[in-house]
């Protein structure tokens, strides 16, 4: 079977600064067993994708970020609401939720890199070479997906970034870029956080609604934490 074909939203070299190119999202959608993986890993995350009135259907990746420090982009994330991005918690761990106050900028500075989903092992046995750590101790987990592209490499910005499939005509959303080789071979695969695996957690948070004005950084870090805990106690 030919390997599942997934797009990650990526930049240019010159541009690695991204730019959030949308302030819309593509709600997860029900990812289908031909990923690669059994369908324990793969169960419904919720609705339908949604677009307000007044955006192109056509522009590509509409549910980029690009998460900015003093203007200077730190790390990559996907809109997965409204007002709510999904990113690489270790842009503030596994997996982290912002809540927006603002609305977002617009941006056609966007590139594209397919990439091929990796079988874990396959993708464990890559990371172990040249490595310190025992076979017997797994780098990848079940709550890591592995893909990657034989001709372009991840680099520094990547991470946060997601990993969207298009299945019948529709774009899901299957992780975020957690870490990766950076800057070294192609062939080396990105590993990303299989969100799949946290769907209760992101629902409870959106259920939860605003976080108080003062609070907001703080918490987002200390729910990051704790959720790095949950996952690898």
């Amino acid at each position: 079977m030919a390997p599942s074909l997934c797009g990650l939203g990526s930049y240019p070299g010159s541009l690695r600064h991204w730019v959030l190119t949308c302030f819309v999202t593509l709600l997860l959608l029900l990812p289908p067993s031909n990923l690669g993986y059994s369908p324990d890993y793969l169960e419904e995350v919720c609705g339908k994708p949604w677009w307000p009135d007044n955006l192109e259907e056509i522009r590509h990746w509409p549910w980029e970020v690009s998460l900015r420090m003093e203007n200077k982009h730190v790390c990559g994330g996907a809109l997965i609401d409204l007002i709510w991005v999904i990113s690489a918690a270790h842009c503030f761990q596994s997996l982290s939720l912002m809540l927006l106050t603002d609305n977002l900028t617009l941006t056609p500075e966007l590139q594209e890199a397919e990439v091929f989903i990796m079988d874990n092992k396959k993708c464990d046995h890559i990371f172990h070479q040249n490595s310190l750590y025992p076979r017997v101790i797994h780098l990848i987990r079940r709550n890591m997906i592995c893909a990657a592209n034989y001709g372009e490499s991840l680099c520094y910005g990547d991470p946060g970034g997601p990993l969207a499939c298009e299945i019948d005509g529709r774009w899901i959303l299957a992780g975020v870029l957690s870490w990766e080789k950076a800057c070294v071979k192609p062939q080396n695969p990105g590993v990303y956080t299989r969100l799949t695996k946290y769907t209760r957690w992101i629902k409870e948070q959106m259920n939860h609604g605003a976080l108080p004005g003062p609070c907001r950084a703080s918490c987002l870090l200390f729910l990051s934490w704790l959720l790095q805990l949950l996952v690898d106690p």
